[in-house]
């Protein structure tokens, strides 16, 4: 039973749920480039609401001449299009990439 002062609060003493931000993340990695899109809310875990994995093997061509190919440096950049495309399709209001990167 609701006491005076806890008016719409739930039983539970947390505040309702509002619509949670959404966020991505891109990781470029020398094999693969992974999304992640996950609901933020605050004072809570993220709760992840897309995920998608693409190989593109951008080390075989660092390894093999020492350089990413134009194919595969395309391949990866048509990737990364599509990614950032699904992340605003779910509802990512930012986003956030990383990627390794050597010197020789």
């Amino acid at each position: 039973m609701p006491g005076p002062g806890n008016e719409g609060r739930p039983r539970s003493g947390r505040p309702p749920l509002t619509k949670a931000p959404r966020f991505a993340a891109i990781d470029v990695g020398s094999n693969t480039i992974h999304l992640l899109v996950a609901s933020c809310a605050p004072h809570r875990l993220p709760i992840p609401v897309l995920r998608r994995r693409e190989f593109v093997q951008l080390g075989r061509d660092v390894q093999a001449v020492g350089a990413i190919g134009p194919q595969r440096l395309e391949f990866a950049s048509r990737t990364l299009r599509a990614q950032v495309d699904a992340a605003r399709r779910a509802g990512a209001a930012a986003g956030a990439a990383t990627m390794a990167t050597t010197r020789g």
